[in-house]
């Protein structure tokens, strides 16, 4: 399994932070390659919660939320649209004396028979590069 992690400090508070990530229809704001978010099912916030995720390039795809942590973070699956065999994303806060940390990792298998060639050539940069310019925009929201 693949593992893309990427952290920045944001001088906030995991409140003010949680406060707007939990939020999912916020992620076209502050995630690079979101432009457009719909919620699913009843569910706003928790567990169970499914959204659809159309990127810039129109591609959709369906997001489950795994697991919810209120004010600490959340796990996620792409569970519909995705062009891996595996993946799994965490989004987590920590708060530290200057602000909060926040970690975002997606652990991921490329399917296919050159999904290893295509993870190095492209997909790990990619992924890394979306990750890292998500956190900054998010930075620029609530710092």
């Amino acid at each position: 399994m693949n593992t893309v992690e990427q952290g920045f400090l944001v001088p906030a508070s995991p409140k003010v932070i949680w406060a707007y990530i939990s939020d999912i229809q916020n992620n076209p704001r502050w995630q690079t390659d979101c432009r457009a978010v719909t919620v699913l099912n009843p569910d706003q916030r928790g567990r169970g919660m499914r959204w659809r995720h159309t990127a810039n390039n129109g591609r959709e795809q369906v997001i489950e939320v795994t697991a919810w942590y209120e004010a600490v973070g959340y796990e996620y699956k792409i569970v519909d649209g995705s062009n891996y065999s595996q993946n799994i994303g965490r989004i987590k806060l920590h708060e530290t004396p200057d602000g909060t940390e926040i970690i975002w990792e997606f652990h991921y298998e490329v399917s296919g028979v050159f999904g290893g060639l295509r993870n190095a050539l492209a997909t790990k940069r990619t992924l890394e590069n979306n990750i890292a310019e998500s956190l900054w925009r998010l930075w620029e929201y609530v710092g």
